[in-house]
């Protein structure tokens, strides 16, 4: 049995942009339609929440307490980035369901994702510290190796997330080769696992792991 870890490649127009890219666009899509229908739907919303209205506060109320208790003040510029991040991860992760290779398994897809949380850390320091405050953090207590480390922020999370999911997708490869004809009720059991539940505990990781890092860059 041979397991394939690298992107497969999709062509657009003689370019090959990556499938992983086109699948990348399409969850991003489908959270777009979903985003415009909850917009249209809380037209229609009562001062009392109840059924899909409940759920929605809930989930908004959730992420923004969170936030507060990591951030403190800052929170109401950070929690609708970790909102997004959060469902965007889950959403990559989740579309494997249809028998997609999620785009987080792509070590370029989720270098995206810790460049955008480096650019939040960055934008929060220079926001509550100033231009000259954020400087002078990359360099105490001892010059360079605060800047290394900052660098190394993106590279590390990237790292993390891509080796978690693709760790989870190669034990799924591995298990219906090796179940073949039989892989049924076991794979089924393990598929809701790495497709449901290791995805909402990646995307609350990164989600942690941001927050924890503009703590620092604000402190």
């Amino acid at each position: 049995m041979e397991l394939e870890i690298t992107p497969q490649p999709f062509y657009i127009g003689g370019v090959n942009v990556g499938q992983s890219v086109v699948v990348a666009w399409f969850v991003t899509a489908l959270l777009i339609i979903l985003a415009i229908m909850v917009k249209i739907r809380s037209r229609n919303f009562t001062e009392v929440p109840k059924g899909l209205q409940n759920l929605l506060e809930f989930g908004v109320e959730t992420i923004q307490k969170y936030s507060k208790t990591e951030v403190g003040h800052v929170w109401e510029d950070i929690a609708p980035y970790c909102a997004t991040v959060g469902l965007y991860i889950f959403g990559c992760c989740m579309i494997e369901i249809f028998g997609v290779r999620a785009p987080t398994t792509d070590l370029a897809m989720t270098l995206a994702m810790g460049l955008g949380t480096f650019f939040w850390i960055n934008y929060m320091g220079i926001k509550q510290k100033g231009v000259g405050g954020r400087l002078m953090h990359l360099v105490k207590p001892v010059p360079v190796i605060p800047l290394l480390t900052d660098v190394a922020i993106p590279i590390s999370m990237a790292c993390r997330l891509y080796g978690n999911l693709l760790a989870g997708m190669i034990v799924m490869d591995l298990i219906y080769g090796a179940m073949k004809y039989f892989a049924v009720a076991i794979p089924a059991a393990l598929s809701l696992y790495f497709n449901f539940f290791d995805s909402a505990i990646q995307a609350y990781i990164f989600v942690t792991l941001t927050l924890s890092y503009v703590s620092e860059a604000i402190e």
